[in-house]
């Protein structure tokens, strides 16, 4: 997977008092891990939450006044980074682990058998 990225400025969607619901153009739709890492930080402020951020597609959507987008979008941008490093790195670890069971298996038995030797 290549990495998710923001492609375009926030664009007003609608408005309910000084509320206003943006959308952010993202270069594709994230995978369910993505989504959990961009959503578990513990970079964020009482405005700016990542819970508060929805996802449609090619899309992230959320509300806010309109003094406060310029915060959301630094936000945003390293939830974002933070979600890329953190997903890239369990793909990682996950081919490793694709590659030690595809290894040798009498190397893979030898293996184990020093693992547990003390059980």
């Amino acid at each position: 997977m290549s990495e998710i990225r923001r492609t375009g400025p926030p664009t007003p969607r609608d408005i309910k008092g000084k509320t206003v619901t943006w959308t952010v153009p993202i270069n594709a739709s994230p995978p369910k891990a993505w989504l959990e890492y961009f959503v578990r930080t513990k970079d964020q402020s009482i405005l700016c939450n990542p819970d508060r951020v929805r996802f449609y597609l090619g899309t992230m959507i959320f509300d806010s006044e309109e003094a406060n987008v310029r915060d959301w979008i630094e936000f945003i941008e390293k939830w974002i980074a933070s979600a890329n490093l953190r997903y890239a790195e369990q793909l990682r670890q996950e081919e490793a682990a694709r590659e030690a069971q595809a290894a040798d298996p009498a190397q893979r038995l030898r293996e184990l058998e020093q693992r547990f030797k003390n059980l």
